[in-house]
């Protein structure tokens, strides 16, 4: 069960322009009052490394006790890092996004072999498709002479859907 802000505030202190937690209070014997919370958690898919803390028996992503912390409420959605970055935590760094809009702000994965996110070259055709996913349905945006048009049509889509959350 997500602690309450209540809780939250009662065990760490959060410090919103580092977005560094401390603990107030000690819970085990190995935290110690004033030491930094948290450890790194790399994502299993390779994408990114979050810092989670441990309270009460459960571990939870600081960026959502962040968001308890500094707003009083539980977060109903995603907790977007707008920098990218999962171990930044510091208050300007985040916002409330949908899986989309948090699934917008990515980068362009390691296994990809276009060099432009949601742009694949399709051996059937001998062309480069382009595609977006919004609300967990996968749109294809037409196929393409050269990867660069394939990316420009999708760019064009996104900046159109998602505004501020496409990088």
């Amino acid at each position: 069960m997500f602690p309450s802000p209540e809780r939250i505030r009662q065990l760490l202190s959060y410090d919103k322009e580092t977005g560094v937690f401390v603990w107030k209070m000690r819970t085990s014997n190995r935290i110690k009052v004033g030491q930094e919370a948290g450890r790194e958690r790399k994502d299993p898919r390779g994408y990114s490394s979050y810092v989670d803390i441990g309270i009460d028996g459960f571990r939870w992503p600081a960026h959502r006790l962040a968001w308890a912390w500094m707003t009083g409420e539980k977060p109903e959605n995603d907790i977007d890092h707008i920098d990218r970055n999962g171990m930044n935590n510091a208050w300007g760094n985040l916002r409330a996004a949908t899986r989309s809009q948090n699934l917008m702000n990515t980068g362009v994965f390691a296994h990809n072999t276009s060099g432009y996110k949601g742009v694949s070259y399709r051996k059937d055709t001998k062309k480069w498709s382009a595609y977006i996913q919004v609300n967990s349905r996968k749109i294809c945006l037409g196929c393409f002479n050269d990867a660069k048009k394939a990316h420009e049509a999708r760019l064009a889509y996104a900046v159109e859907e998602f505004g501020e959350y496409h990088p």
